[in-house]
């Protein structure tokens, strides 16, 4: 879920589900990643499209411990095509800000959605 703000501003819910019940990708269980994203290069009217950088943080349930809270920055591109698909590739870093045996997690993703 997002909303953008202008041409260069947008903020957004993400949510992540665990499905997989084998820990070779993540420990995390399920998490609620709320963001701030500004984009750049962005001379396109319709907006929020191209380069971008994102602060974000992250309410996680991780395997064997309590809710963890971490807090983050991504990079990464955004594309829009003119009927409103859009399709996202990007790559960031989070350090933990509660007390876990963990001390960082990286999200990397792929995102393909539709504008209503």
């Amino acid at each position: 879920m997002k909303k953008i703000l202008n041409k260069s501003n947008s903020l957004g819910l993400s949510m992540f589900i665990n499905a997989v019940d084998y820990d070779l990708l993540t420990d995390r269980k399920f998490a609620i990643n709320p963001y701030y994203r500004f984009y750049f290069y962005n001379f396109e009217e319709y907006g929020a499209r191209g380069f971008f950088v994102e602060g974000f943080s992250s309410f996680a349930s991780v395997e064997n411990e309590s809710l963890q809270i971490s807090l983050g920055m991504t990079i990464g591109q955004k594309w829009v095509t003119t009927n409103g698909f859009s399709f996202e590739l990007f790559a960031g870093l989070a350090r933990y800000a509660t007390e876990t045996s963990h001390e960082a997690h990286t999200p990397i993703g792929i995102v393909v959605g539709k504008k209503f």
